[in-house]
């Protein structure tokens, strides 16, 4: 049977690179190749896992050409197959899909780079997403709302990481919040550091960013009007300054 089923799954892969493939075809496939994965044995799962990287490589050459072919809706017809084969290597959950989502992240099609972002950050040790993000922000193709985006991923993880991890990912979060431009990107980190950093609620970091924050003039203000009241009450000496020596931010300890 399982002989069968890989043999199946090959046949599939051949056909999937016609052009002629439709939609619910390409769905098959992919469906096929994820009970594959899941039901099977170590073998299946490899050959299934082999064979959705290779598509997902192959509909992603086809979505970035020059003149891509374009569906009735004008959808990119590669991009949408390479999305299908993402989404269903994140559902499968296997960490050897890793480096083919990373190397998706690099796509000039905004829908695969989101797909693959998904699937990383979904897939991956929590812990492991935190350099994935500092290589992620340093690509030239992502806009300052696939960053927020990215955050608000790693905002999801944070909830269910074990108190272990959480130190280094609110250390990770501190030093990103003294740089970060953007007042809606640091909220979301705002809104971790507040419920898992002890301290960091009345601290003088949070001040200097509602201090920073509250004159601009958009929907943001008031969520940084509120923290500033919030710190307004607590004396200048009780607040916790996170560039104390032996601190997060201690410049001394971040060079060691």
């Amino acid at each position: 049977m399982r002989k069968i089923l890989i043999s199946g799954a090959l046949v599939m892969l051949a056909l999937a690179g016609h052009p002629s493939r439709r939609v619910s075809d390409v769905d098959a496939i992919a469906g096929r190749l994820q009970r594959l994965a899941q039901e099977g044995d170590a073998n299946d799962r490899a050959t299934a896992l082999s064979a959705l990287d290779a598509l997902a490589r192959q509909y992603r050459r086809q979505a970035e050409v020059e003149s891509p072919e374009v569906n009735s809706l004008g959808l990119n017809v590669g991009a949408n197959r390479c999305w299908r084969m993402l989404v269903t290597l994140k559902d499968i959950g296997d960490k050897r899909s890793l480096p083919l989502f990373e190397e998706m992240t690099a796509s000039t099609d905004k829908g695969i780079r989101t797909t693959a972002v998904i699937g990383y950050m979904n897939v991956a040790e929590v812990l492991d997403t935190l350099p994935f993000i500092e290589r992620l922000m340093k690509n030239p193709h992502y806009t300052v709302h696939e960053h927020s985006d990215v955050y608000r991923l790693l905002k999801e993880r944070v909830e269910a990481s074990p108190p272990e991890d959480m130190a280094k990912i609110c250390a990770f979060l501190l030093e990103k919040t003294q740089t970060e431009q953007k007042m809606y990107i640091v909220e979301l980190m705002d809104d971790v550091l507040a419920k898992h950093l002890h301290g960091y609620a009345t601290s003088v970091q949070r001040a200097e960013a509602a201090e920073k924050f509250v004159p601009t003039d958009n929907e943001y203000r008031k969520y940084w009007a509120q923290r500033k009241e919030e710190i307004k009450g607590v004396p200048a000496h009780e607040r916790k300054d996170f560039r104390a020596k032996g601190e997060l931010l201690d410049p001394e300890r971040k060079g060691m």
